[in-house]
């Protein structure tokens, strides 16, 4: 054999030798192709060596090299629903609530106590009908599911709501009553209730003022009232047991107002000898009318107050006792000098605490005619000790003089006395 002859042999063997290398890659190729994304890609050469070793070992070194497994999730249980209200029940098809009027309106009536009524209704459906709640609403009105005689109702079956009314104040009135049931087009109705609320007797103003007044003249102010009953008339006034005003009752012709022929005034005067300052008391009118349509009720009370001012033929300075700020234990004086408007002379008779009484036990008032003033002024002089606890006060004092119809003259007094810091 020649060369050349040796070399085309080997030459075929190297062809067929790598062809056949060639198709054992395609086949793997093939395979880990079809076997989809999950497989791991193929192994090297040092890889599979690997795996042999691996797979002749023990099964308890593959037990030791197998990863831990996760653990399984916690799952929580299920609320379990819970029904809303189940004791309230919702409408019933078929149910057919029919009142005979959703209005009650008692027209004009009079403050004379408790007005009933009743609310007719029917069941005008094919299924039962469920009254569950009967509510007013406001004090003033009350009703009672419990006064049905069942809260259940046959088809064709009818019942009452009743329902008391109690008016207060005056004029157009208008309450609700709501009303639930099973019905089955509207489960909440509304009822309605009117009153024109007329009292027997009123009070056309509940203050009254005569104004500013001079010392030693009498204020006058007037309240007026009005009644269905022409005979009223005012039985007492209950004053103040230190009061300033004296009363008197006047009735008056004319009808200003066609249910109202009773016209009359109450005309409160100011005591002359009134302290001087403002004045406001607090009064209760008792009034006696009799009506037609109120019988037992005869007796109204109405509360006013009346009040002015009294101007003094004085003046001070300064205008009050103003202590300064003091402490517990504090040996405390004011002064203020009076004097008459118009320059006269005058003597003080006497000074005095109001009913407040003093600001403490031992403070004293005291007066002093002003050297050289001729008796046309004095100093009035409030001195004393504080008492231990801190506190502001305040009062009056009266001071009394010789002119003629002229009151005590009231001359105010303020002060603090700070608490001592332990």
């Amino acid at each position: 054999m020649g060369v050349l002859e040796m070399f085309r042999q080997f030459n075929q063997v190297s062809n067929a030798f790598i062809g056949t290398m060639l198709a054992a890659g395609l086949g793997c190729a093939a395979v880990a192709t079809l076997s989809g994304c999950d497989q791991a890609p193929a192994a090297t050469s040092t890889e599979n060596a690997s795996n042999v070793d691996v797979s002749n070992t023990s099964a308890t070194d593959q037990q030791q090299t197998a990863p831990t497994p996760a653990p399984a999730p916690t799952v929580k249980p299920r609320a379990t629903p819970v029904a809303i209200n189940p004791a309230m029940p919702g409408n019933t098809p078929g149910a057919k609530l029919v009142f005979d009027s959703l209005i009650y309106d008692f027209g004009t009536v009079y403050t004379a106590g408790a007005l009933k009524g009743t609310y007719d209704f029917k069941n005008e459906g094919t299924a039962d009908l469920l009254v569950t709640r009967v509510k007013p609403g406001c004090g003033c009105t009350s009703s009672n599911a419990a006064e049905l005689e069942n809260t259940t109702y046959k088809p064709g079956a009818g019942g009452q709501i009743k329902f008391t009314f109690n008016p207060k104040g005056q004029g157009q009135q208008n309450k609700t009553i709501t009303v639930v049931s099973t019905n089955e087009e509207q489960s909440t109705i509304y009822l309605q209730l009117r009153a024109n609320v007329l009292p027997s007797v009123k009070i056309m103003a509940s203050a009254a003022q005569f104004g500013n007044i001079r010392a030693g003249e009498s204020g006058k102010a007037v309240i007026q009232l009005q009644s269905r009953d022409p005979e009223f008339y005012v039985k007492d006034i209950l004053l103040p047991d230190d009061t300033q005003l004296t009363w008197t009752f006047e009735r008056l012709e004319g009808h200003p107002d066609a249910e109202y022929p009773g016209v009359g005034q109450v005309v409160f005067k100011s005591n002359a000898n009134s302290p001087t300052g403002p004045i406001s008391e607090q009064t209760k009118i008792q009034v006696y009318a009799k009506v037609p349509e109120v019988p037992d009720q005869t007796d109204t009370e109405f509360r006013a107050v009346v009040g002015g001012n009294i101007l003094a033929k004085f003046s001070f300075e300064p205008r009050f006792l103003r202590f300064p700020t003091s402490s517990p234990g504090d040996v405390v004086e004011a002064r203020t000098i009076i004097s008459h408007l118009e320059g006269n002379a005058f003597k003080i008779l006497k000074v005095e605490f109001d009913k407040t009484g003093s600001p403490g036990d031992d403070f004293t008032l005291s007066f002093e005619e002003v050297a050289g003033s001729e008796g046309k002024m004095h100093e009035v002089i409030l001195r004393g000790t504080c008492p231990p606890l801190g506190r502001s006060f305040r009062g009056a004092i009266y001071v009394y003089s010789d002119v003629e119809n002229h009151g005590p003259v009231t001359l105010r007094y303020n002060g603090i006395i700070r608490p001592i810091r332990k």
